[in-house]
């Protein structure tokens, strides 16, 4: 309801375990990718023991298993290229550069040993990807590369640019625009199952509300702080849960070795925009010289920033501590702000009419009979109230005013006192007579935080923060001026997404990984009657007149064919004068 406050806040903790041994594999749902693969000799057969290292190429963070029955696999990789090294008595070693390490998936990487006395150091440089034969989901992922330079339009329900836009560039997904607007995602499907059905995950922990089930576009993380993200469309692990149709799971970005900076800004502004089809006809019709008039059909407020910047690299404090190779960071932070405009054309009491004369809005034609008098009913015709009886034909009836004009002894006060908000007619028509431009910011401002530490080779760490604001008028301009306006309300949305990952290696064939997350929510929705009554600590209701009910709350107004309707509601009563 337009003229409540709503306040909703939501919280979720989640937690998963990750567990690997030379066995088998049980997973948790996990923001990271593994590699894995198959070690023979020349001949064909397996080679036992041999002893595997991957290496970041970004960070220098190492992890090594050896292999069991010919086969090995190194789980728990953050995302991004390594080098992988193969190396057993007896044979001459194996490097392979650039493996690629994907969220959510694993990359299949066979190696074959020679023997040494025939065989030299070998360096492959990895070439396209490989079919993927560990697991058995079908998806796509999107690399960081692809999130940032690929087209994405603002819009959607949070107006920055959404990364879960990306979506659908996978196969079996539909969209976008299936509710919200033509470039939202707001009601996104994928192969066939519900609106809000697929589960997003977010550093490994799903982001799922109560209210609005995995809508991400409003909380999701700037799409400058996302590393990638993979759509899992089918057929995935049952570590996977809660969705009816696909998975998103999304990792941030986190520090490398080196420093990098990066500012940005898209803009848009109301000097490159043509005016609108309505306004164009209706500022036609101005009189000549009338810049008034103009002015109120004049192109609507239209300006558009999206700027930000974003740092990261190895933490290190001079002559104190260098974290290259252990400790690591990465902070983003972006702000959209945006100012949306447009006219209302609307319906307010004419001059005649607030001092009770509604003779212009009397019909013409006769469309009934009176039961009270035998008098001719027309349309539009107002009848006094307190002229309430039961007609000779046993019929209740109310006699009408003449001329369909009240008299000022039947107005009620709260109705005088109403009138003074109202505002005054812009034009002299009955009807779609009052003409209000209006503008309103709309803000939201993102900001992330990743931190990334490795104490050894066998045990790392990672947390990250994602913040975000969003603040706007909603449900388009304001219809007539504060505090009368009964066509939006003021929203505040934050979200707060706290993520943490321990890796720790309790040897060559076991392995454990362990995430958690938090959500938080808070939903604040207020109309401009209520936020000023708020900070004046006065009771609306009361200052008006009106009986029985009480709060922060101007009473919405609405006028249709000149004939006013007031409505009032409080909790589960409500209070109209039809």
């Amino acid at each position: 309801m337009k003229y409540l406050c709503v306040l909703a806040r939501s919280k979720t903790v989640a937690c998963g375990i990750l567990l690997v041994t030379c066995g088998g594999v049980i997973l948790a749902q996990t923001n990271q990718g593994a590699i894995a693969g198959n070690i023979v000799d020349e001949s064909g057969g397996v080679v036992v023991g041999a002893k595997v290292t991957a290496v970041s190429q970004l960070t220098g963070i190492h992890q090594e298993t050896n292999s069991v029955e010919g086969g090995y696999r190194l789980p728990s990789l953050p995302v991004g290229a390594y080098d992988l090294s193969v190396e057993h008595t007896g044979f001459g070693s194996v490097k392979q550069t650039g493996v690629v390490v994907q969220v959510g998936s694993t990359t299949n990487v066979n190696i074959t040993l020679r023997i040494s006395a025939t065989a030299q150091d070998i360096v492959v440089t990895a070439g396209a990807a490989t079919v993927n034969q560990d697991t058995s989901d079908i998806g796509a992922v999107l690399n960081n590369r692809q999130i940032v330079e690929l087209p994405l339009a603002l819009g959607g329900v949070g107006a920055l640019r959404s990364p879960e836009a990306f979506k659908f560039l996978a196969p079996g997904t539909v969209g976008p625009g299936t509710q919200n607007n033509s470039n939202g995602i707001w009601q996104a499907k994928t192969n066939g199952g519900q609106a809000f059905g697929d589960d997003v995950l977010l550093d490994g922990a799903s982001i799922l509300r109560y209210e609005n089930g995995s809508s991400f576009d409003e909380a999701s993380p700037s799409v400058e702080a996302i590393q990638e993200f993979k759509v899992f469309t089918s057929t995935f692990s049952a570590q996977y849960d809660r969705t009816t149709g696909g998975i998103l799971s999304f990792t941030s970005k986190s520090g490398t070795n080196q420093y990098h900076f990066t500012g940005y800004e898209l803009f848009q502004n109301t000097a490159l925009n043509a005016n609108t089809w309505f306004n164009a006809g209706y500022r036609a019709r101005c009189a000549p010289g009338d810049s008034q008039c103009r002015a109120t059909y004049d192109v609507p407020a239209d300006r558009k920033n999206d700027f930000g910047l974003n740092l990261g690299g190895p933490v290190r404090i001079p002559k104190v501590y260098d974290g290259r190779n252990k400790s690591f960071f990465f902070f983003n932070w972006e702000q959209f702000r945006q100012t949306v405009g447009g006219t209302s054309v609307s319906t307010v009491p004419t001059v005649p009419m607030r001092s009770g004369d509604f003779s212009q809005a009397l019909g013409k034609t006769q469309i009934g009979t009176n039961p009270c008098d035998g008098s001719a009913v027309f349309g539009q015709q107002i009848f006094d109230p307190q002229s309430q009886r039961v007609g000779p034909t046993g019929v209740p009836c109310r006699s009408a005013f003449y001329g369909n004009m009240i008299p000022s002894s039947s107005m009620s006060q709260v109705a005088r006192n109403i009138m003074k908000y109202l505002p005054s007619p812009t034009s002299s028509a009955a009807s779609r007579n009052f003409s209000l431009l209006d503008s309103n910011p709309l803000t939201n401002t993102v900001w992330n935080l990743r931190l990334d530490h490795n104490f050894s080779e066998s045990n790392r760490l990672f947390f990250s923060y994602n913040g975000r604001d969003n603040t706007r008028y909603t449900s388009g301009y304001r219809a007539y001026p504060f505090p009368a306006d009964s066509n939006g309300w003021n929203q505040d949305f934050v979200t707060h997404y706290y993520r943490a990952g321990w890796d720790y290696s309790f040897g060559p064939t076991l392995f454990n990984h362990f995430n958690a997350g938090y959500n938080r929510t808070e939903a604040n929705n207020y109309t401009d009657s209520y936020l000023n009554a708020q900070a004046g600590n006065f009771d609306w209701d009361a200052m008006l007149g009106i009986r029985g009910a009480s709060g922060y709350h101007f009473p919405v107004q609405s006028f249709g064919e000149g004939i006013a309707n007031m409505e009032r509601t409080n909790g589960n009563s409500s209070l109209d004068n039809g």
